[in-house]
């Protein structure tokens, strides 16, 4: 899905979307799955500021036990958009920002990237691991 960062500067939110995920995503991703996003856009000068809310319901594989799970996924992504490189090096110390030279953006690919940076590898906590396959794990370290 691509959106024109030009046609939608500071415009009210956008509606809820949906978009199946299914491909590109981290290898503790068990399967495609739905997310839901809106997003705003407002135009300040040389740089468009873009905030994307974002939730779904993740199936993960734990990476500490190896057991699946839903991993309810909640997110806000806030990102300067330029055109040009030397507008991005003016105000890359003040923000997350992307040069995209024609404003159109895939979002998809930016709903994809945030699954890399922001999703968890394990349960959050060690008890919510299955505890027979932890003790089978830890079992088998030793052999």
């Amino acid at each position: 899905m691509n959106i024109d960062i030009r046609k939608k500067a500071n415009h009210v939110k956008s509606d809820m979307h949906t978009l199946l995920l299914d491909e590109r995503l981290p290898f503790f991703v068990e399967k495609p799955f739905e997310i839901h996003f809106e997003y705003s856009v407002e135009h300040k000068g040389d740089i468009y500021f873009l905030v994307i809310e974002e939730q779904a319901m993740v199936p993960l594989l734990c990476q500490r036990c190896f057991d699946e799970y839903l991993y309810e996924y909640k997110n806000r992504t806030e990102l300067a958009v330029c055109k040009e490189d030397l507008v991005a090096e003016k105000y890359q110390d003040l923000y997350d920002i992307i040069v995209i030279p024609d404003l159109i953006l895939d979002i998809k690919g930016v709903l994809i990237d945030n699954m890399y940076l922001f999703l968890p590898k394990n349960h959050e906590k060690v008890d919510q691991c299955n505890k027979d396959q932890l003790k089978l794990i830890q079992t088998d370290s030793f052999l």
